[in-house]
């Protein structure tokens, strides 16, 4: 099993999260460089017995977090930029022994800012320096593929928003006990709370005057916005796992929702939309919450050894009155009355292929691709 590495970018709760994963793994399991990981300190482990550690964190150094692709799994959270920003900045205000705590403290909130504006897009340079990349101070924009990438790419991302979410999800994952609501550590004193909104105003202030800030800022929020956008896919990922490996939700209004279940997979693109195969020679589940009564309605684009009086659609030991027609070659239309399944709970009905002829071409079994998928 790869290690679980947490990429720790400064002010992001990664002190309270450190502190409750290291409960699980024995201290000879665990792997830092004093709170730090750089590069030269990984290698000189290599690739091998970076495997056989339980739990690597740190902040990450040049080129540290590349080197761990392929190795570990990372885990990452991110923070609201204005509030991160003003987190990183009272942190230094209060802490002597931080880089730069006299000069934040002599200069200013605002007047830092314009001397070190790399401050406003720290969470983004974090990343793209633990992935080894230099951002151009000019175009820092030029990165943002390749960081959304990594957060695409990650084994859990969240916010530090819902910090309570994310480790109890950690938490069913690697199947540890629930852990209690997280206490936060490393949190400002109420007196520097206080100057939160005077702060605020001035973030704002230089994101409207600045430039070069405001490029930087914008930087930093698109970073955020994808690791919500992550995030959230992530979670809902984890909500239909229980629905089986290939289940995925197809579609979503206040009237319902549509979740394929097992036995459907492989996806492709039909006229710019998804559109999913049956995969094998077996009951196909689709799960559906309707709220008030309704039609389930696909598309059908190609028929492989199927013809409209092989399929039937049936809800537990009940056979539904499914209208099936093949309009044109490769096409055709599927619906399916739902009256008596309306309710807040999620149903499940179950496609059944019953082939009068067996395929005389691959694949040796008959298959779907339907797309489209709505309730009516």
């Amino acid at each position: 099993m790869p290690a679980l590495f947490h990429f720790h970018v400064p002010k992001t709760a990664g002190h309270s999260i450190i502190n409750e994963i290291r409960e699980h793994f024995l201290p000879s399991q665990v792997l830092t460089e004093r709170g730090n990981l750089t590069l030269p300190f990984l290698q000189s482990y290599g690739e091998q017995r970076l495997r056989e550690f339980g739990f690597i964190y740190g902040h990450a150094g040049h080129g540290a977090v590349g080197y761990l692709q392929g190795i570990a799994d990372t885990i990452l959270l991110l923070r609201d930029p204005l509030d991160h920003m003003i987190s990183h900045y009272l942190h230094m205000v209060r802490d002597p022994t931080v880089q730069w705590h006299h000069l934040a403290n002599e200069l200013g909130f605002r007047d830092f800012i314009l001397t070190y504006p790399g401050i406003l897009a720290f969470q983004a340079i974090s990343l793209a320096t633990g992935l080894g990349q230099v951002v151009p101070p000019e175009r820092p924009y030029d990165c943002l593929p390749d960081l959304v990438r990594f957060l695409e790419s990650t084994f859990l991302l969240g916010t530090v928003d819902q910090i309570d979410e994310f480790m109890a999800s950690l938490a069913r994952v690697k199947q540890w006990p629930a852990p209690a609501l997280m206490r936060r550590l490393n949190t400002a004193p109420a007196s520097q709370k206080l100057v939160r909104a005077e702060l605020a105003d001035a973030y704002a202030a230089v994101a409207e005057s600045t430039h070069y800030g405001a490029i930087l800022i914008a930087v930093e929020q698109a970073v955020y916005a994808a690791a919500k956008r992550v995030a959230a896919s992530q979670r809902e990922q984890r909500s239909l796992r229980s629905l089986g490996e290939t289940a995925r939700r197809v579609w979503r209004s206040p009237q319902g929702e549509i979740v394929l279940g097992h036995n459907f997979g492989r996806r492709e693109m039909v006229d710019g939309e998804p559109a999913w195969w049956t995969l094998e020679a077996s009951e196909s589940q689709i799960h559906l919450t309707v709220r008030r009564p309704a039609t389930l309605h696909a598309d059908i684009r190609v028929w492989h050894a199927v013809d409209p009086t092989c399929i039937q659609v049936w809800s537990d030991e009940c056979k539904l009155d499914a209208r099936i027609e093949q309009t044109s070659d490769g096409f055709g239309s599927l619906a399916v009355p739902l009256a008596n399944l309306a309710g807040d709970r999620m149903a499940t009905v179950t496609l059944r292929i019953e082939p009068r002829h067996a395929p005389t071409d691959a694949p040796w079994y008959p298959t779907l691709l339907l797309h489209h998928f709505r309730l009516a």
